[in-house]
């Protein structure tokens, strides 16, 4: 029988990368430790072992990374209120600083920095829903 709690943030796995289905026997649910602050209107984003949080209200951005259980903080986001992908990189999309709703594309590189290399979108979005799959 499943057991349901809602504390904390749960990572969801799969033994198949395109099962979907909350009733499929080949779901998995694990506790994660709590994260370092509290994220509220979140968002985020996973690729491989790697999970970002991003609490919407603010500019920090947390990882997890599932291999190893432990939670990192990211470099501070120039944008809030902004989607989060993965798409072979970590990118912003859209969100707000500044108080002005932006278009850019910012990307996370493993040198530890922001960087807009992106072209910008042709319309401002803040808060955007965002969907990848890889």
């Amino acid at each position: 029988t499943p057991h349901h709690e809602s504390v904390g943030l749960t990572e969801v796995t799969s033994d198949y990368k395109h099962s979907y289905s909350s009733t499929s026997p080949c779901l998995h649910f694990k506790q994660l430790t709590n994260a370092p602050d509290t994220i509220t209107l979140g968002v985020s984003a996973s690729s491989g072992d790697k999970t970002f949080f991003m609490d919407r209200s603010s500019n920090q951005i947390h990882g997890y990374d599932t291999v190893k259980e432990i939670w990192f903080n990211m470099p501070v986001c120039p944008v809030r209120k902004c989607g989060l992908a993965i798409i072979g990189e970590l990118i912003t999309i859209g969100g707000e600083s500044d108080g002005h709703v932006r278009n850019e594309l910012y990307t996370y590189s493993e040198t530890h920095l922001w960087s807009r290399r992106l072209p910008a979108m042709p319309t401002k979005r803040c808060e955007p829903c965002v969907a990848t799959n890889d």
